[in-house]
């Protein structure tokens, strides 16, 4: 089976080659009568043309110039020539065109052109040169306004960097650990410029975050716990249990700029003037 396809494939390919095709073409128009007589006339009909019968038909119809060489000629003109004939033909084509755009631009540069023509032409152009100024300054205006945009923005980020710097520092100053550490302290009376030493607050505060704790001498005198601490950007107020004998007690003091340096008053009214201490 395999054989076969091999052989009507073989077959196929040589029937495609332009110069067979061709030739077979050739041939049945050149012998016109052999295959009308095979194909379309009967016996009788061939008698009737003096022909005894169909091999009579090939043999009176058959020489050389009809069945060998004229066809190879067509054939070889059809496959060979052909493709240099089409191409001169197309080389004619164009350059007739070419030849005659160029006659009817040269025509048309040398013809009269009327003022209403002139006129239609320069409203055109006046027209497109609007639409073009247009487009130039709607495009100068998306500029200026994304110029604009952008320094806004910039603005913006700004103010987002320095408003985000506040907020860290109100965040700071809000949390106890911002008065971590050791202070030195002194109280007044609050009509006295003069430190009262009968009132046993102490020489050293000790800030931690849940215990104050007030050194006299670098003894221990008192300490508090329980501490609630409630701190904004202008004051720091402490409510605190005394650990021995439970009594509340309430310090509250001005924050400024320098927050080495604290002055506030307690419950009391006296002053509470502190000094943070630097290792």
């Amino acid at each position: 089976m395999d054989k076969f396809s091999d052989f009507f494939k073989s077959i196929r390919e040589r029937l495609s080659s332009p110069l067979i095709s061709s030739f077979i073409i050739a041939w049945l128009i050149a012998n016109w009568k052999i295959p009308i007589g095979l194909f379309f006339y009967k016996f009788l009909e061939l008698k009737t043309d003096g022909y005894n019968s169909y091999f009579d038909l090939v043999t009176k119809n058959t020489n050389a110039w009809l069945n060998l060489y004229l066809p190879l000629i067509i054939a070889g003109c059809y496959t060979f020539l052909f493709p240099f004939l089409r191409n001169l033909i197309l080389i004619f084509n164009e350059w007739i065109e070419t030849w005659g755009n160029n006659q009817r631009l040269k025509i048309s540069k040398e013809r009269f052109v009327s003022i209403s023509y002139l006129m239609d032409q320069k409203l055109e152009y006046d027209k497109s040169a609007k639409k073009l100024l247009e487009t130039i300054q709607s495009i100068n205006q998306t500029e200026g306004e994304n110029t604009r945009l952008n320094g806004e923005n910039l603005d913006f980020k700004q103010r987002n960097r320095l408003l985000e710097a506040e907020i860290n520092s109100y965040k700071s100053r809000a949390s106890i650990k911002t008065f971590t550490g050791d202070w030195k302290c002194a109280l007044f009376d609050q009509n006295s410029n003069t430190q009262n030493h009968s009132y046993k607050l102490g020489d050293k505060l000790r800030v931690l975050e849940n215990t104050i704790i007030i050194y006299n001498n670098n003894k221990q005198v008192k300490a508090y716990n329980d501490i609630y601490s409630i701190s904004n950007d202008s004051l720091w107020v402490l409510f605190m249990t005394d650990s021995s004998d439970n009594e509340i007690s309430t310090w509250l003091f001005r924050l400024n700029n320098n927050l080495d340096m604290l002055e506030g008053k307690d419950n009391n009214g006296r002053i509470i003037n502190l000094e943070r201490i630097r290792n």
